[in-house]
C-alpha cells in the first residue's frame, strides 16, 4: 500500500495589522517635515514628527496598508477657539502625489499658500 503524504505551507503577510510595513516613503517624510517647519505648533502636537520614525506611525497621518504612501492628514484643530496650527502650507504637500484626504479646519492658517497643483 502507498503512504501519501500531504505538506500543507503556512504563511501570513500579516497586511492587515500592518506587520508587512516597510515605513513610510522617504520622499514623503521628508515633504512632511518640511510642511510641519512652515506651522506654527505651540502645543507640540507634531513633537513626534520626527526623521527616526516611520511618519505612518505620526499621529494625523494615514497611509495605505500595502504602499506606505501617505493618503490622508488629519491636523483639525484640537479647538474651535483656539488654532493648534498657525502658519502657511508650503509647497511640499505637492510631493504627496497619493494625498486624498486633507482637513486642517480650525487652524489659524492666514499666511495660507495653497499648493496650485493639488486641486481638493
Amino acid at each position: 500500500m502507498d503512504t501519501f503524504y500531504a505538506s500543507a505551507t503556512v504563511f501570513s503577510l500579516g497586511l492587515c495589522h500592518g506587520s508587512f510595513n516597510a515605513g513610510c516613503i522617504e520622499s514623503e517624510r521628508e515633504a512632511l517635515l518640511q510642511f510641519k517647519l512652515g506651522l506654527k505648533d505651540p502645543s507640540n502636537r507634531l513633537s513626534s514628527w520626527d526623521r527616526d520614525v516611520d511618519c505612518c506611525e505620526w499621529p494625523g497621518v494615514i497611509c495605505d496598508n500595502l504602499t506606505n504612501h501617505v493618503l490622508e492628514l488629519h491636523l483639525r484643530s484640537l479647538s474651535e477657539n483656539e488654532p493648534t496650527f498657525r502658519g502657511k502650507i508650503g509647497q511640499s504637500l505637492v510631493n504627496l502625489k497619493h494625498l486624498k484626504y486633507l482637513d486642517l479646519s480650525n487652524n489659524n492658517l492666514k499666511e495660507f499658500t495653497f499648493p496650485n497643483s493639488l486641486a481638493l
